[in-house]
């Protein structure tokens, strides 16, 4: 990831905006109606809407580098929804706390 980032600049298209918002808000939202569909609560529900509030994991920057394409948007959504998700992991860690998924 560091070395495409050093050679590429950030590059906020509306794609990068629209993996970034289905990362951080859509998926956790989407764990959360799937373990309310499901009847599941508890720690299960919530290790699950967790796993699914993380940044974008790095591998796809390293099939977008093998690949030759979106390497700079690919680094950019994994940077980008690594520093959010100091805010949007920490929300989630709250409303579950709050008895959201308890």
């Amino acid at each position: 990831l560091g070395l495409i980032m050093s050679t590429d600049t950030l590059k906020m298209s509306g794609e990068v905006w629209t993996n970034l918002g289905l990362k951080l808000f859509v998926q956790p939202a989407l764990m959360f109606g799937a373990m309310v569909v499901l009847g599941r609560h508890g720690l299960f529900a919530q290790q699950m809407i967790l796993l699914s509030a993380l940044p974008s994991a790095t591998i796809p920057a390293m099939f977008a580098n093998q690949a030759g394409v979106y390497q700079s948007e690919a680094a950019t959504s994994i940077l980008i929804s690594t520093v959010l998700s100091i805010v949007t992991f920490s929300a989630a860690i709250y409303l579950i706390d709050g008895g959201l998924a308890a």
